[in-house]
């Protein structure tokens, strides 16, 4: 084992090369933008980044290209390094200082990060209270615009399309790919600043030191070709432990890699053949505790350095062909995204019970009804998750009925019957909200001005489906008196499609309700009643919308039995 140091620029230039690859072992890239930030923040402020951990490449161990540029995840041979531990940063410090798209989750994703020329001296409070944007944009558009006050006293933050028309605010990416001086002399020009002012020359400064992150050097420790793939798994798998920077699946992934050789490939295609409108349906994680609950009758992940190799291909074809069944199944439900679910891994269950239970797959309505109400009583996202599959699996085995599973259940609040106070303050991400879609696509929801029934498998950003606030949020806040809660409750919540949304926008309720046809109102819960439609009567229309969306979940559900 060797140590030594890297400047960035070495290390960014060798992912570029394509000379420092990763090894099967590796999961994908996963950062989410504001890491990326957090990353350049830190790096600035002259903080230590941790080290890189690489492995000189032995005869016959392939690697595979880093998340980042034309080439990402492509297969590479013969590379000299692998790239163990690192992968998050190093993909990140190419996508900026090299202006390249990163592969997120199947997708190309051009991200950027802007700095403030101008930012205030640091201190440990902004460091501790630094804004957590996410990465998703909601029915309003960006969050991070209409919250852009506070911004002015940041010295990084993800690119909005607002700040990014500000002069004090900088692209990293123009930053690493243009000369300093031209930079600088916008900033002044842009901001009416003089050139021989003291604020110039902090500019100067301040542009110089985002350049110079390229010079950083980082802490290489190198693994030796001698080392089999056995062993730099459980270097890996210690490594990645440690802080818990890596999930479970992870670690299990790289375990079962360095056993059976080609094993990712073979899960990465069939992950692709999955995907649905160039989005992926599941992760690898996802996967890998399938493959796991196949082989072993549970799901948790330690028992995979027991299992013999020789069981591992007939798990695998046993899995691909359960989850295929499953997700035919579950297609026909309408369940088109695992999104739709309050766990991806109730699908995985579903597999299990058909395939264990091939009999049975005559009359599912029972099983489609199990599944829904344990979605909404969160049965995997509470608690001990695992040991609660793990007691499913096991009453699959034993041939447990389905009515004492669904009674089993009760333990989470499940009673028999939807009731208002359970939706009630439930927002769009809540497994209410996804069983309210699900039914009233059963029932032929359609857009309310496009004559297209309501889908997920809708493509495009007009027929797209999109949740909508029936009260516009912007007429309720104007009006005063009603909390987020209320605001944002499901009860306010409709599905239309991307144009209708636009086309309604936020015009009051009382104007554009009365234009919709009734009966495409009704097949959505929402009250004929005109008197309830001003802004006056919010809370009124919101009760009277629960009642009617109760009594349709129930309905639903009750039609499953």
């Amino acid at each position: 084992m060797g140590n030594s140091t890297k400047q960035i620029s070495e290390l960014v230039e060798q992912v570029a090369r394509h000379e420092l690859v990763l090894p099967e072992m590796q999961r994908r890239y996963v950062w989410c933008s504001t890491q990326v930030r957090d990353l350049f923040d830190s790096l600035y402020r002259d903080y230590p980044i941790g080290s890189i951990l690489v492995w000189e490449r032995p005869f016959g161990e392939d690697g595979r290209d880093l998340d980042v540029g034309e080439t990402a995840g492509s297969r590479r041979e013969g590379q000299k390094l692998l790239l163990l531990d690192g992968q998050q940063r190093l993909t990140s410090l190419t996508s900026i200082i090299k202006d390249q798209s990163l592969l997120v989750r199947g997708r190309k994703k051009s991200l950027d990060i802007l700095f403030n020329v101008l930012h205030p001296d640091f201190d440990e409070e902004e460091i501790l209270d630094q804004t957590q944007e996410t990465d998703e944009d909601d029915e309003g558009g960006d969050e991070e615009e209409k919250n852009a006050l506070d911004f002015e006293n940041k010295a990084f933050v993800v690119a909005t399309r607002r700040l990014m028309n500000q002069p004090n605010w900088l692209s990293l990416r123009k930053i690493f790919s243009e000369p300093q001086n031209k930079l600088w002399l916008g900033v002044l020009k842009g901001m009416d600043i003089p050139i021989d002012s003291d604020k110039a020359s902090l500019i100067s400064e301040r542009i110089n030191k985002i350049q110079q992150i390229r010079s950083i050097h980082i802490p290489i420790v190198t693994l030796a070709s001698t080392m089999d793939y056995r062993t730099v798994t459980d270097v890996f798998c210690r490594v990645n432990s440690a802080g818990a920077r890596l999930k479970g699946s992870d670690l299990a992934l790289a375990q079962i890699t360095s056993r059976w050789k080609g094993s990712l490939k073979l899960f990465e295609d069939f992950q692709k053949k999955h995907e649905v409108n160039g989005q992926q349906l599941f992760d690898l994680g996802f996967l890998v505790r399938a493959f796991v609950v196949f082989m072993t009758g549970q799901c948790k992940f330690l028992t995979i350095s027991s299992i013999p190799f020789e069981k591992y291909e007939g798990a695998w074809k046993e899995t691909k062909d359960a989850l295929e069944t499953a997700f035919d199944v579950a297609r026909n439900w309408g369940i088109t995204s695992f999104t739709l679910l309050s766990a991806p891994s109730l699908i995985i269950t579903l597999a299990y019970y058909l395939k264990r239970r091939p009999k049975e797959m005559a009359d599912l309505s029972a099983l489609h009804k199990w599944l829904l109400v344990a979605s909404i009583c969160g049965h995997y996202s509470k608690g001990s998750s695992e040991s609660i599959m793990d007691q499913d699996l096991a009453s699959i085995d034993k041939g447990v009925a389905l009515a004492e599973m669904m009674n089993a259940l009760g333990k989470q609040g499940w009673t028999g019957a939807i009731t208002e106070d359970e939706i009630r303050g439930k927002f769009h991400g809540s497994a209410y909200f996804s069983l309210m879609y699900l039914a009233m696509h059963a029932a032929g929801a359609k857009d309310w001005y496009q004559d297209t029934t309501i889908c997920l498998g809708n493509v495009g950003s007009l027929l797209k489906v999109q949740f909508h606030h029936i009260f516009p949020q912007a007429q309720l806040k104007a009006a005063g008196g009603y909390d987020k809660t209320e605001i944002n409750d499901i009860s306010n919540l409709a599905f239309i499609g991307g144009n209708t949304n636009r086309r309604i926008s936020a015009e009051a309720p009382e104007k554009y309700l009365p234009t919709i046809d009734g009966e495409k109102l009704q097949t959505q819960c929402v009250p004929l009643d005109v008197s309830l439609y001003p802004i006056s009567k919010f809370r009124e229309f919101l009760f009277a919308r629960r009642a009617q969306i109760v009594q349709c979940l129930n309905n639903y559900l009750n039609g499953l039995s």
